[in-house]
Parts: C-alpha cells; sequence; structure tokens
C-alpha cells in the first residue's frame, strides 16, 4: 500500500517478459517493481 500527498499521480504497470511461462498455483514467483520521476522510501 502506497500513501501519497493530495495531488501526487501514480501508475503502476505488471509486465511479462518475453520469455514468460505459466505457473501453477502455489508456486513461488518473483516479481520487480520500477518507479521514475520520484525517490521512495
Amino acid at each position: 500500500m502506497f500513501l501519497f500527498p493530495t495531488g501526487v499521480w501514480s501508475e503502476i504497470k505488471l509486465q511479462q517478459p518475453q520469455s514468460s511461462e505459466v505457473k501453477r498455483p502455489g508456486v513461488t514467483v518473483k516479481i520487480s517493481c520500477v518507479t521514475s520521476g520520484y525517490t521512495m522510501t
């Protein structure tokens, strides 16, 4: 959950790599997040 001051706009996009594969339910997956234009601390 992210809390931003009033007036700050953000967008989250999930992108699949070219070599994506279907995972079975219960299998652990790793995701990463990239931000631009501001610093998250």
